[in-house]
């Protein structure tokens, strides 16, 4: 006979809710697939689409995965003879729509490394809608619940960006997760666009050192089997098709690497010779030529131009060969410039190759390391500079010239090249003239000249043979040029609008020009706006329109100067409707930088920004242009208390509590509670100094099981698990008050569905911090009670040892600690 005693408490919550109490373990959140970007509602006629992007190192089987939700859609099934396309890879991105993936890439440029799903049966809802990634076993990977209204970023519904998602390590499914895309239509298939404009490394060419023709990261041929391949393998015509192919860095090391690093692993077999070929094209004349060669190894290295040695790196004299060690030990492979210079004459018209047969100091040797720069030295000029670069197909492709000179250069009958080894293969026929400190533009299509993402561009002079101005580098694909800033600089960057013709940049300060206040002459129409510069740069508003809604085509020029700090009324005759309305600040090329939804105000009235240039507004009675912006603030009610996870998952259990921590009586009439829940407080409400309003998911349910009265509900919608913003605004949609709880952390863990509500501290504490909050003690609200089971023991198997099933085992059938 064997008896057992179970000890648990029964546990209710601050208003003696009775229920069983559970102690849950912290939550920790992690997706390994989320969606990285949303068009759920195109500007125009474009397909829906939403990216996912596998954000871990793990390889994913996606077979016959499903997305759900507003659209439906399942992904191919397992096939034997392709089943690479089965799996989603370690950091891919991936874009399905609802169209064909043919359709997808001709209406955003996806390119074809990026694989295209689609088309989804469906549409998302513009209004708001869910997206659910399953697996093949219908678990859940990531689920979005989108809206457009709320913290949602309005720039994204129908005025051309996209939804974004901020950053993977939080939770997916919360609005302030999610930003906009910096450019119309957004970058499926690329990585997200951090801002308007991006610092980026300069591809300028320093062409006192040399045009490029073999670059560190370029992809070689290389031979690592440990097999000895005698002399022939460094000529020009050797067949090297079978060999392996990888970009440079190549090789195996633990310590910190000079730029690019290991990009292609090589095989460590103990063995001491590893050989590599890179081959290049040079149509120049080698009598004008000289050559320079750069090199990162560790240990050694012999190369060989088209067949000639012309430099050994480590190595000592004499015949070399497969069992040749290197005359040094190399601890952290550096950069070693101008190992050799050699003669310009070894190179050839058409098809060249650099070889180089790497070699160890000892077969156990734990690290090898090459990689090869080779640069052409020929005679420069001064003329133009390569100021900005579009690297795209199309009309829109296009490289831009700056002059820094006095005069005026015309560029008929000069040269532009992709190939650092054929300065003359694009002629430009056609007139260009680039005036003294201005700009021409080129549109690549007008040469023939197809660009790529790994871009070199050089401009030759007219002998074909001098070059003026080159870059070389990997550009954005994603719509965005490159370029100098300012004009003629040496600094570079990323822009999300492209300027030919006009001064580079995308006006990287605008995020310092602010809506500021929004005044209604009557309900229906605004006839003055004010505008305030919180940056150090002078702000000139004709580089911006002002959008009602999506009616772009009725877009409203902006005039005037807006000084550092300064506040500056625009005066404006605006038909925006009754009801809500988005004003959206947007640039010449229509590219929404900042949307301000609003509610149409009565005659007179103002919506003001609090604290200024904030996206928080007011409605308030007293205009103040020009002034300092002082609205009504109603802070004496804060959310002093909040039941978001009732045990047992009972949603009925839910509530929010308000407090009075004023001196005078407040009319709560028309007050409202939003974001997570919804709830307008009736007429004739109030709440006394000192006294509590309690608005529950089930009021009647409440006020039953704890034999209380004055809860107000029910309130529409239910407050997440997981955390979530909670706003209370004033009759007039002021902000009032908001917490935006969580779970974990700072937080307190017990009210994660353990019976115990959040409770604040102290009424006067900041409540947006989670240390402003503690779990409500429920630990004198029940007793221990203790149970008996006595029962005979009846072993039901023959198997294994005399006391191996002697267990018992007791369940709880609902939440409670043992």
């Amino acid at each position: 006979m064997k008896h057992v005693n179970l000890h648990f408490i029964k546990t209710a919550h601050p208003l003696l809710w009775s229920l069983l109490y559970l102690t849950p373990l912290a939550l920790l959140h992690a997706e390994q697939v989320v969606f990285t970007e949303v068009m759920y509602h195109p500007k125009g006629q474009k397909p829906e689409y939403v990216e996912c992007y596998n954000q871990t190192a793990t390889p994913l089987d996606m077979a016959e995965w499903n997305l759900t939700g507003g659209i439906e859609f399942t992904f191919p099934s397992f096939e034997e003879a392709n089943p690479a396309e089965g799996f989603l890879g370690p950091w891919e991105r991936f874009v399905i729509g609802g169209a064909s993936p043919s359709e997808l890439r001709e209406a955003y440029g996806i390119p074809e490394s990026v694989r295209v799903f689609g088309p989804w049966s469906g549409r998302l809802s513009d209004a708001g809608d869910s997206i659910v990634l399953e697996d093949k076993n219908g678990v859940a990977l990531v689920r979005l619940d989108y809206e457009d209204d709320g913290d949602w970023p309005a720039e994204a519904d129908g005025l051309g960006p996209s939804l974004v998602l901020k950053s993977g390590d939080g939770w997916v499914n919360r609005p302030e997760s999610w930003t906009f895309s910096q450019k119309n239509d957004g970058t499926p298939g690329f990585e997200p666009i951090a801002g308007a404009e991006t610092p980026v490394d300069s591809p300028e060419v320093d062409l006192s050192q040399g045009i490029l023709l073999v670059d560190f990261g370029d992809t070689w041929k290389f031979h690592d089997a440990n097999q000895d391949l005698g002399t022939t393998w460094k000529n020009l015509t050797y067949a090297d098709a079978t060999w392996k192919s990888g970009k440079g860095l190549l090789g195996f090391e633990s310590s910190a690497l000079p730029e690019p690093g290991i990009q292609t692993p090589l095989n460590d077999e103990d063995q001491l010779t590893y050989y590599f070929r890179k081959s290049f094209e040079f149509n120049g004349d080698p009598a004008q030529a000289s050559l320079s060669l750069d090199a990162i190894l560790d240990d050694g290295a012999v190369f060989y131009l088209n067949g000639t040695e012309i430099a050994r790196v480590g190595m000592g004299a004499g015949a070399i060969g497969f069992n040749t060690t290197s005359s040094r030990t190399v601890t952290n492979a550096a950069l070693e410039e101008n190992v050799a210079t050699p003669s310009g004459s070894l190179l050839r018209k058409g098809v060249n190759v650099l070889a180089a047969e790497g070699h160890q100091t000892g077969r156990s040797s734990s690290d090898i390391v090459f990689g090869a720069r080779l640069r052409l030295k020929m005679q420069t000029a001064s003329s133009v500079v390569i100021n900005e670069v579009l690297p795209i197909s199309g009309e829109a492709g296009f490289v831009e010239f700056y002059n820094p000179l006095n005069e005026a250069i015309e560029l008929r009958n000069h040269y532009l090249s992709d190939t650092s080894g054929q300065l003359d293969k694009y002629l430009i026929k056609e007139g260009l003239m680039v005036p003294a400190k201005e700009k021409a533009v080129l549109q690549f299509q007008t040469i023939g000249l197809e660009p790529r993402a790994d871009l070199s561009l050089t401009l030759t002079a007219p002998d074909g043979r001098t070059p003026l101005t080159a870059i070389q580098a990997t550009l954005p694909q994603d719509g965005r040029s490159t370029g100098r800033k300012p004009d003629g600089g040496s600094q570079w960057y990323a822009f999300t609008d492209p300027t030919p013709g006009t001064p580079n940049g995308s006006d990287g300060t605008e995020a310092n020009l602010h809506l500021n206040e929004v005044h209604y002459s009557e309900e229906g129409r605004i006839d003055w706006l004010e505008w305030i510069n919180l940056g150090d740069d002078v702000q000139d508003l004709s580089q911006w329109r002002l959008i009602v809604d999506d009616r772009f085509e009725e877009a409203t020029p902006l005039e005037g100067l807006v000084s550092p700090g300064q506040r500056v009324q625009t005066t404006i005759d605006l038909k925006v409707g009754n009801g809500n309305h988005t004003l959206s600040l947007a640039t010449e090329g229509e590219v929404i930088r900042r949307s301000y939804p609003m509610d149409s105000l009565g005659n007179g009235w103002s919506w003001q920004a609090y604290p200024e240039g904030s996206q928080e507004f007011y409605a308030v009675e007293t205009p103040s242009p020009g002034a300092l912006n002082q609205p009504l603030l109603r802070d004496s009610i804060v959310i002093h208390e909040i039941m978001f996870d009732p045990p047992s998952n009972l949603v009925s259990g839910e509530f929010i509590e308000l407090y009075n921590r004023g001196d005078s009586v407040v009319d709560l009439t028309g007050w409202r509670l939003t974001r997570g829940v919804d709830f307008v407080i009736p007429a004739t409400t109030q709440l006394a100094p000192g006294g509590y309003l309690v608005i529950a998911a089930d009021a009647q349910g409440l006020m039953a099981a704890h034999d209380i009265s004055g809860v107000l509900g029910n309130y529409n919608g239910q407050l997440s698990n997981n955390g979530e913003l909670i706003r209370l605004e004033d009759a007039w949609g002021n902000l009032v008050d908001e917490v935006d709880y969580k779970v974990g952390g700072e937080w307190p863990e017990s009210p994660n569905g353990g019976g115990s509500s959040l409770e604040l501290t102290h009424p006067l504490a900041d409540n947006g911090f989670g240390t402003a909050w503690q779990a409500s003690d429920e630990s004198e609200k029940s007793s221990w009670q203790s149970f008996t089971f006595k029962d005979r023991f009846r072993q039901s198997r023959t198997f294994g040892g005399t006391t191996d099933y002697k267990e018992i085992y007791f369940h709880l059938v609902n939440d409670g600690h043992v």
